[in-house]
């Protein structure tokens, strides 16, 4: 092998790993919608789901604002979605 199909095996590895990254970012985006869909749906009486957005700003957790439509009226709600491994006991508490 050459150092230039060397090159060009890597460059090729690069860009696997770009569309890799955004397939995730993008099938990522997908689940969470989707589970926040069944959460509300299947678990709340709220009303029927217009829109799911993110919220930035928080580092831990994700946020996210719901916009729902029940007997004509829309209300927005706010939902976080803890980080993995957060107890129950541990949500509220204020980390000093």
């Amino acid at each position: 092998m050459t150092s230039g199909s060397s090159y060009k095996l890597i460059e090729a590895v690069r860009e696997l790993g770009r569309v890799a990254a955004t397939l995730r970012d993008s099938l990522e985006g997908l689940f969470l919608r989707e589970q926040i869909v069944e959460i509300v749906e299947e678990l709340y009486d709220i009303g029927s789901l217009k829109e799911v957005y993110e919220i930035y700003g928080g580092y831990v957790n994700r946020n996210f604002g719901l916009v729902v439509q029940k007997s004509g009226k829309t209300e927005n709600y706010f939902l976080r979605k803890y980080k993995k491994g957060i107890d129950e006991d541990e949500i509220g508490k204020v980390r000093r």
